[in-house]
C-alpha cells in the first residue's frame, strides 16, 4: 500500500530534445511548432525541460527540470519562439548522456 502511494506521488518528467544544428535550417520552424504543441499538452504539476543540441547543448532550465504551471509554460513558449538552427553540427551523445546521468542520480 505504501509503495503504491509513493508511485502515485511521483511526478512525471518530460525532457524534450530539439535539434538546433545547422542542418535544421529548413525545418526549424516545424520543430519549434511541434515543441510548442507538446509543451501545451503537458499535465500540470509534471516536471519538464527542453534540451537544445547541435555541436553544443543547452537546457532551457539550467538547474534541472521545473514544475509545469502557467508561468513555466509561458517562459518555455517565449524561449521556444526564438529557437533557430544555430548550434553548429549534430552531436546528440553528450546531451543524452547528461540526461541519463541526471535521471540515474535522482533514483
Amino acid at each position: 500500500m505504501e509503495e503504491e502511494s509513493k508511485q502515485q506521488s511521483k511526478k512525471v518528467e518530460y525532457i524534450f530534445l530539439i535539434d538546433r544544428s545547422g542542418s535544421m535550417y529548413q525545418s526549424i520552424r516545424l520543430a519549434r511548432q511541434a515543441l510548442m504543441l507538446f509543451l501545451q499538452s503537458i499535465e500540470y504539476g509534471s516536471l519538464f525541460n527542453v534540451c537544445s543540441y547541435g555541436s553544443e547543448h543547452k537546457f532551457m532550465f539550467e538547474n534541472g527540470s521545473t514544475e509545469y504551471n502557467e508561468e513555466s509554460l509561458q517562459v518555455a513558449l517565449e524561449q521556444a519562439e526564438t529557437f533557430e538552427a544555430d548550434f553548429g553540427g549534430t552531436e546528440i551523445f553528450n546531451p543524452l548522456n547528461e540526461i541519463f546521468k541526471s535521471i540515474k542520480a535522482r533514483k
